[in-house]
């Protein structure tokens, strides 16, 4: 499903993924406890993430285009997901969040290593 957000799909787009991967889906959602605010979900297909590890640098690519991006300051959570369908089935699903992206800056600092511990694990 495409992304129908432009600056959305600008941001999700400059992130160059592993080859093999392929971003499935993306959108954007607002809920009634963060008025004004939206959150952003970004679906890959990734057959290299196996684990939250695996998926940290990524999801990092992904929350420092969107701060930059001009949806930056109405963000308040980023979720990163990668999965594969076989059939009827999901295999090697894994899902991380920062649920609180405005308090991160999501610049290198302080440090790499502090933005990859960051993202809360959903799945995996």
């Amino acid at each position: 499903m495409p992304i129908t957000d432009p600056a959305f799909a600008a941001a999700v787009s400059a992130v160059p993924l592993p080859g093999g991967a392929t971003v499935t889906t993306g959108r954007l959602s607002k809920d009634s406890g963060h008025p004004g605010m939206q959150a952003a979900a970004i679906d890959i297909c990734d057959p290299s993430v196996k684990t939250p590890d695996d998926l940290r640098p990524i999801a990092t690519a992904y929350a420092k285009a969107l701060k930059a991006s001009p949806l930056g300051e109405e963000l308040f959570a980023v979720y990163v997901a990668s999965y594969q369908v076989a059939g009827k089935d999901v295999k090697n699903e894994v899902k991380i969040k920062d649920p609180d992206f405005q308090l991160h800056l999501w610049n290198g600092k302080p440090s790499a290593a502090a933005e990859l511990k960051t993202w809360e694990v959903v799945v995996g």
